[in-house]
């Protein structure tokens, strides 16, 4: 979220606070968070697509990915349905950064809370 909202011009301070884009105001009530933006003063709550539709004023969510896409070179065919190899391969960075945060033991708790 810290690179795009930086990408398209926002200034973040170290706190992660940053201007609000979607309203007018003189001192930051936005918040950058890992996976969104939180504005405090307008009450809008991002994600990285989202941002990037209401940004520009983008009528659809795919057409934000395909500026995203192409603003930050992530090579997604878009249209096109993943492969099996592609899945697994998603499959496992979820796995491996969901074993970073939460270490090897506390893992299987946190899937067995989340997911039943």
């Amino acid at each position: 979220m810290r690179t795009v909202a930086e990408g398209y011009g926002l200034h973040i301070d170290r706190g992660g606070m940053t201007l609000c884009p979607f309203h007018d105001e003189r001192t930051p009530s936005a918040k950058i968070y890992p996976d969104n933006l939180h504005c405090f003063g307008c009450g809008a709550h991002v994600d990285v697509i989202g941002f990037t539709q209401k940004m520009f004023g983008l009528v659809g969510a795919i057409d934000a990915v395909k500026k995203l896409n192409d603003d930050y070179g992530l090579h997604i065919d878009i249209g096109k349905a993943p492969t099996a190899e592609e899945v697994s391969e998603y499959q496992k960075r979820v796995q491996e950064k969901m074993s970073m945060k939460y270490g090897r033991s506390r893992l299987g708790e946190h899937l067995t809370i989340t997911c039943g």
